[in-house]
C-alpha cells in the first residue's frame, strides 16, 4: 500500500491538555457563565468558575461555584453567595492537612464546621 499522501499529525502536548486556548474559557449560556481554566495554570489552583445569575441579562448575581485542585489545603468547591453575605467551603478528605469537611461561613457573624466522621 502506498504512504498518505498527508504529512504525520502532530498535536503538541501542552495545547491537548490545556483544552482550551490561552489557558482561558469562558461559555455564556442563559442565566450563567462558565470560566474554565486549564490545571495548574492559576496561582490559587483554579479550575473552572461557574456564575448563575437571577436574570437573562446576568447582572443580578445568585451563586458563584469555584472549582479547584492541586492545593495543600485540599479545598475542592467553594460556593459564594454575594446577597447573603454566605461563603460554603468544601474540602477533600487527606491524611495529613484537613480534618474539614464543609465549612459555612456568613459574613463573621457565623461560623459552622462539619469534619469527617474518621477524625
Amino acid at each position: 500500500m502506498p504512504p498518505p499522501w498527508s504529512p504525520k499529525l502532530f498535536v503538541n502536548k501542552d495545547k491537548f491538555n490545556d483544552m482550551c486556548p490561552n489557558g482561558e474559557k469562558t461559555i455564556f449560556y442563559r442565566k450563567c457563565k462558565i470560566e474554565i481554566f486549564s490545571e495548574c495554570r492559576q496561582v490559587d489552583g483554579l479550575v473552572k468558575r461557574i456564575t448563575l445569575y437571577m436574570d437573562y441579562k446576568r447582572l443580578i448575581t445568585m451563586e458563584v461555584r469555584s472549582y479547584y485542585a492541586c492545593r495543600k489545603d485540599k479545598l475542592v468547591i467553594r460556593r459564594r453567595f454575594p446577597y447573603e453575605f454566605k461563603l460554603i467551603e468544601h474540602y477533600e478528605s487527606s491524611l495529613q492537612f484537613n480534618h474539614w469537611k464543609k465549612m459555612i461561613r456568613i459574613d463573621g457573624r457565623y461560623r459552622k464546621l462539619y469534619f469527617y466522621h474518621h477524625r
